[in-house]
C-alpha cells in the first residue's frame, strides 16, 4: 500500500499572473483602474519602503507621456510631441475595455507622489520622478497610507 503523496499548497499551484500576488491589494488596484480616484499606500519592495498614491494606468501613462514630452519639448507643441504624448498615452490601451483594465491590474500597480525609503530609513529623492510603476509580485508587504512630506 502506497502512502499518497501530501497535497500541494494552493500558494503553490497559483499559476501565471497572480502567483505570488496579493490578492486584496489586486482587488484595491481594480477599483481604482476605472480611472476614479487614488489610494495612500507604502510597499515594501527589495527592503526598500515606496510610498505614494495608487493611480490607473491610464491616469500613470497619461502622465508619463508629459513628463517626457516636457523633458524632450519643453514648451514646444510641436506634431512630433502631440505623436509622442498619444503614442504614450495609448499603451494601456482601450480605457473602456474591461479585459484590459483586469489584465493591468494583475501585473502591475501605478503610484503618483512618490517617496523612496533605503534600508537604512534614508529618504531618497529621485529628481523628475512623480510617477513610479512596479510589478505586483514584488511586494512583499504594504500598508494602507502613505509618506507625507515633512
Amino acid at each position: 500500500m502506497t502512502t499518497p503523496a501530501p497535497a500541494e499548497p494552493a500558494a503553490s499551484r497559483e499559476q501565471g499572473p497572480t502567483k505570488n500576488r496579493d490578492p486584496f491589494l489586486g482587488l484595491l488596484i481594480s477599483y481604482i483602474q476605472g480611472d476614479t480616484g487614488e489610494l495612500p499606500i507604502t510597499l515594501a519592495i527589495n527592503g526598500m519602503l515606496i510610498s505614494g498614491r495608487i493611480i490607473s494606468s491610464h491616469a500613470y501613462f497619461d502622465g508619463m507621456a508629459e513628463t517626457i514630452a516636457a523633458s524632450l519639448f519643453g514648451n514646444d507643441e510641436s506634431p512630433t510631441r502631440a505623436v509622442l504624448v498619444e503614442s504614450i498615452s495609448s499603451l494601456p490601451g482601450d480605457r473602456n475595455d474591461p479585459e484590459i483594465k483586469e489584465v493591468d491590474s494583475l501585473h502591475f500597480i501605478h503610484l503618483r507622489n512618490v517617496r523612496f525609503m533605503d534600508a537604512a530609513g534614508q529618504m531618497l529623492n529621485l529628481n523628475g520622478a512623480p510617477l513610479w510603476r512596479g510589478r505586483l509580485t514584488e511586494v512583499a508587504g504594504w500598508s494602507f497610507g502613505a509618506f507625507e512630506k515633512s
